[in-house]
């Protein structure tokens, strides 16, 4: 009896944490999508590119794009790269200013547990530009929260800035926003999730196999008939 209540004990964490709990953090270094900045279908690329790493759904919103190196023009400094990494499509004009100001990545059917980011805020060209970068999560349940700001002021805004963030969420997070607040790109680079989580669906269906199975065994035991017999001295 303890051995099949090891074992299923054993099935439980197995289908809980996809991957089991040594799982190597997912990686998206965003490299291998074709430099996309005149592309109409960038978001698509990225989709294709996360969607095949991660193994199942994600939707990138309109108004993110994927570059190599640099934005043309932009004074010279330090820059995510020179390999390929996401930025806003800030200069689309044809796009709404609430979708060319972020990149939002929604995890549709897997929620995070965590989240790791190389970002850049680049540099202003314009007077009374702002330079600033905003990270906001929504969980599960539909709550969003802001995780991470900063703002360059000052000459810091004509000299940009970069950084690496990380975060362990105790709600998993359905979506991720990368938002700027103003006219000027933001870039992010090595996205890294340390684990998957399934979606509260399936932990209810596992939920209620498992108590199925409890009243059944339940059920066996009513069943079976007492024993009558009595020891002889």
């Amino acid at each position: 009896m303890k051995t099949k209540r090891g074992l299923l004990v054993l099935l439980v964490a197995s289908l809980a944490i996809p991957g089991g709990a040594t799982a190597a953090p997912i990686l998206f270094d965003f490299n291998s999508i074709p430099d996309n900045t005149n592309s109409k279908d960038g978001e698509d690329k990225i989709e294709d590119y996360m969607e095949a790493i991660y193994g199942s759904e994600i939707t990138v919103a309109l108004g993110a794009r994927a570059e190599d190196d640099k934005i043309e023009g932009r004074p010279t400094g330090a820059y995510l790269g020179p390999d390929i990494f996401l930025i806003n499509r800030w200069d689309k004009t044809s796009i709404s200013p609430t979708l060319r100001d972020r990149i939002i990545i929604t995890f549709e059917d897997v929620p995070i547990t965590g989240l790791e980011f190389d970002w850049e805020i680049f540099p202003v060209t314009e007077t009374g530009q702002n330079a600033d970068l905003t990270v906001k999560v929504t969980d599960i349940f539909g709550q969003t929260n802001t995780i991470f700001f900063q703002e360059l002021l000052g000459p810091a805004k004509e000299l940009g800035a970069l950084g690496h963030e990380s975060f362990t969420f105790s709600t998993p997070m359905k979506t991720v926003q990368f938002i700027d607040w103003s006219d000027a790109p933001i870039g992010i680079d090595n996205l890294s999730l340390p684990n998957r989580v399934p979606l509260p669906g399936t932990l209810a269906l596992l939920g209620a196999g498992l108590l199925a199975f409890g009243i059944s065994r339940t059920r066996r035991r009513a069943r079976k008939p007492e024993d009558t017999s009595t020891s002889s001295n």
